[in-house]
C-alpha cells in the first residue's frame, strides 16, 4: 500500500475515534447542588470540564432549565456548554 494511501485511510479510520457524548437532564445537572447526588453529578461535570466527553442536552431539557433554579441555569451557562 503506498504512503498516500496508509495515510488517507488513517485519517478516515482516526475520524471515527471521537469524543464521546453524553446526553444529560436536569436531574444530572441539578445533582450537583443535591447532597444525596453531589458527588456522582460532580464527578461528571468535572469530567465534562476537562474535556473528556461532550454533554448533549435535548430541547426538553433546555426548557426545564429555563425553569430550574438561577445556580443550575449559571452551570449551563459556563463555557463547557455549546450548542451541537
Amino acid at each position: 500500500m503506498n504512503r498516500v494511501l496508509q495515510f488517507a485511510l488513517l485519517r478516515i479510520m482516526n475520524s471515527f475515534k471521537s469524543t464521546p457524548r453524553f446526553y444529560l437532564d436536569t436531574s444530572v445537572l441539578g445533582g450537583v447542588y443535591d447532597s444525596e447526588f453531589d458527588e456522582y453529578s460532580g464527578l461528571l461535570i468535572q469530567k465534562l470540564f476537562q474535556g473528556e466527553f461532550i454533554a448533549v442536552l435535548s430541547e426538553i431539557t433546555h426548557k426545564e432549565i429555563l425553569a430550574a433554579p438561577q445556580n443550575v441555569i449559571d452551570l449551563v451557562s459556563t463555557p463547557f456548554s455549546r450548542q451541537v
